[in-house]
């Protein structure tokens, strides 16, 4: 009918194309500095843009490990963690650095 209305019922049929949503992961990282032997928190967690993630709570700001650096024994102090997501998925991997 191209537009214009006959004399019946017009049917129109349209269709729906899925797209699945690109997933992502939280990362974390040391930065430049860190006690030998100190992992970095894994997270398993596959995220989509705009989820809410929980930034891991094994290490908290002030925490104490003793350790070596550049041979010398002492005590390596947490800073805490910088995540420039604020805790929601952004288009990308979040990366989330830990520093001491």
């Amino acid at each position: 009918n191209n537009g214009t209305m006959g004399d019946k019922n017009a049917s129109i049929t349209g269709s729906w194309t899925f797209t699945e949503a690109n997933k992502y992961q939280v990362v974390y990282n040391w930065g430049k500095d860190a006690p030998e032997g100190k992992a970095v928190p894994k997270d398993t967690g596959s995220y989509h843009k705009g989820d809410h993630y929980t930034v891991d709570t094994t290490y908290k700001k002030n925490d104490t490990v003793k350790g070596e650096k550049d041979g010398k024994k002492g005590t390596w102090t947490f800073s805490g963690w910088t995540d420039p997501n604020n805790g929601t998925m952004g288009d990308k991997n979040a990366s989330i650095t830990g520093s001491w």
